[in-house]
């Protein structure tokens, strides 16, 4: 039995405070684990049935089959799905980032940092959550914040993540994508010059670097402990959910239908932390499925699920770049949280390919929507409560629910799909999703939204028609 974690409650009334932290029991032969983590999240996050989503994946997968069709489609099945919400992990440090600050934080402060340092897009989740971060915990922060080239000297505004950002007064430096696609390295080399330089002008003595995405050995170790509270939640969340689809087919007059229950939580280096419970048995998750975009998530829950026995697929839905890109990634996080493999008791490092699958969800590029990609976000909204956004978790639930919607048609002649991750057939799956956040996002694309799902004009009228 895994030890259990701290209540929300609990974890509110020690909030913004460094406190000790403990391995999971599975992980505890990993070499140098954290001792320390600086609570940020309001944790554990909950895990629900999504619900309302039948039209959107499609009648083939939420429907059992006709018994008078001749021939039943292969995609006929049910599915049961799960949502994990780690965009309610707060409010300015809502989604996935927040589990991997705990433990970055938790280092800069033990190593008598006064600065945060870290990079991303202009709309980054990660930059917001870092600028968050920095204020709790009392530290500066400087960003370096990708843009279109010819817009470095302007002001950037205050759409979306921006907003946040400067209401918490984090300094902001504009790069050019030609400028950090030179530096290589996810841009770190940038970081390195700017932390140089503030401390040559004398304004900061010890900077803190956080890379891209907070993705490394040590925040990966943020899902790597999620994979556990995963673990801890699943079998009361399945019952629930079963309960749910009982009364569901009792009210429906005994007809039967599937089961839509869906959890949302994360990002691509949640997605290596959360690969649970693939046994088939009552109590855990066939599947995880998640966006990723910069592999730190992904690691982290691959590893965490692969170290705790579980048999569960993790499925993670890259956002920008190629499943070999981030297939690489992942393996060099696995590598360095198991130490190489080297020394006495130390496990060696799984292969990425053995413990998680990546699939090509980035659509026409990262951070670029397509009108279809938009339309989804509105449909999912309305339908089932549940709020995506725009550069990851929309790209990624759009991807694994077309996924399900043909589940059963194998490609042929090969055991790869057209996305580039390994076959997978959904039917009779229990599956949860996990949100990974980036909610702030979406303002900075509201009018793009607005147009291309039709929401101008519609739904909106004087409440007197008349003068």
């Amino acid at each position: 039995m895994l030890p259990n974690t701290p209540s929300a409650l609990t974890r509110c009334s020690s909030l913004h405070s460094l406190e000790p932290y403990s391995p999971p029991a599975f992980a505890a032969k990993l070499p140098h684990p954290p001792t320390k983590r600086f609570a940020l999240g309001i944790l554990p996050t909950p895990i629900h049935p999504w619900k309302g989503l039948e039209e959107i994946i499609s009648p083939p997968c939420t429907a059992s089959p006709s018994p008078s069709a001749a021939s039943p489609s292969p995609s006929a099945a049910t599915v049961d799905l799960f949502i994990k919400r780690d965009d309610l992990s707060g409010v300015e440090l809502s989604g996935n980032k927040v589990r991997k600050l705990e433990f970055l934080v938790a280092d800069a402060l033990e190593k008598g940092a006064d600065a945060l340092l870290s990079i991303g897009g202009i709309q980054s989740n990660h930059a917001r959550a870092v600028a968050a971060a920095a204020r709790a915990a009392g530290l500066e922060c400087h960003l370096i914040l990708r843009t279109r080239k010819g817009e470095t000297r302007q002001d950037p505004g205050f759409a979306g993540n921006l907003l946040i950002e400067r209401l918490l007064g984090a300094h902001i430096h504009l790069v050019s994508k030609e400028e950090y696609a030179a530096a290589g390295d996810g841009g770190f080399p940038l970081l390195q010059e700017l932390g140089a330089r503030l401390r040559t002008d004398g304004n900061i003595k010890s900077p803190y670097l956080i890379p891209l995405g907070g993705s490394n050995a040590l925040g990966a170790w943020g899902y790597l402990e999620a994979s556990r509270e995963i673990i801890e939640q699943a079998p009361e969340a399945i019952r629930r959910g079963n309960e749910e689809e009982e009364k569901r087919r009792r009210r429906g007059g005994g007809e039967e239908t599937a089961a839509v229950v869906a959890f949302a939580t994360g990002s691509a280096g949640t997605a290596a932390g959360l690969a649970l419970g693939g046994d088939g048995g009552e109590g855990q998750f066939d599947v995880v499925a998640f966006a990723t975009g910069s592999a730190g998530t992904a690691a982290g829950l691959a590893l965490g699920l692969h170290l705790a026995g579980s048999r569960t697929l993790a499925r993670a839905y890259c956002v920008c770049d190629d499943p070999r890109y981030f297939y690489d990634e992942i393996q060099k996080h696995v590598d360095e949280l198991c130490g190489g493999g080297h020394g006495d008791g130390l496990p060696p490092p799984p292969r990425a390919r053995d413990i998680i699958s990546v699939v090509q969800a980035r659509g026409s590029g990262y951070a670029i929507s397509r009108p279809e990609e938009l339309r989804f976000l509105r449909s999912v909204a309305s339908a089932s409560g549940v709020l995506l956004d725009p550069v990851y978790t929309g790209k990624a639930a759009k991807a694994f629910f077309e996924e399900i919607a043909v589940s059963g048609a194998e490609p042929k002649g090969g055991e790869s799909d057209s996305k580039g991750g390994e076959y997978f057939d959904w039917r009779g799956k229990k599956v949860l999703f996990l949100h990974t956040g980036g909610i702030f996002g979406l303002y900075g694309a509201a009018e793009e939204v607005a147009a291309s799902s039709g929401m101008v004009g519609v739904g909106v009228e004087a409440f007197r028609k008349s003068a």
